[in-house]
């Protein structure tokens, strides 16, 4: 009875897992290899570049997963306008890429000034890049 109890899980789990598209093999730790990390020294002065940028990193994150790893994004406004990038190894899963932007954006915020006009990062297996349109830029 305890074999017939246990198949039956397991098979559960299995049709669980072809079902909802999810990847049944382990998790596999994110490689946090760095290697790159620029940051644009130019600072923008506006707060709505802030709130723009946000978005960007924000979309870039939550989107380049869910369409084929890899994202381009520009902010809604139509003033200060932030236009972003996001790729993913193709090879790893959803929630790894996810994982690997986050801790792109994480790189951006702790080596970067938070009104840097650009920066770019570049993992083993992803990279994320956000900018400011220069044109309208007014320089601090």
């Amino acid at each position: 009875m305890g074999m017939l109890v246990r198949a039956a899980a397991i098979i559960i789990g299995l049709l669980w897992c072809i079902f909802n598209g999810a990847r049944c093999a382990p998790a596999r730790r994110l490689d946090e290899t760095l290697l790159s990390c620029i940051c644009n020294g130019q600072q923008f002065s506006d707060e709505q570049w802030g709130k723009n940028r946000a978005y960007v990193l924000k979309q870039l994150v939550k989107v380049t997963p869910e369409v084929g790893f890899n994202y381009y994004v520009r902010s809604q406004a139509s003033d200060h306008i932030v236009y972003g990038h996001a790729a993913c190894n193709g090879e790893r899963s959803k929630q790894y890429c996810q994982a690997c932007l986050d801790f792109s954006v994480d790189q951006i915020r702790n080596q970067c000034s938070q009104k840097s006009i650009g920066a770019q990062v570049h993992l083993r297996d992803c990279r994320l890049r956000k900018t400011c349109a220069r044109k309208e830029l007014k320089a601090i």
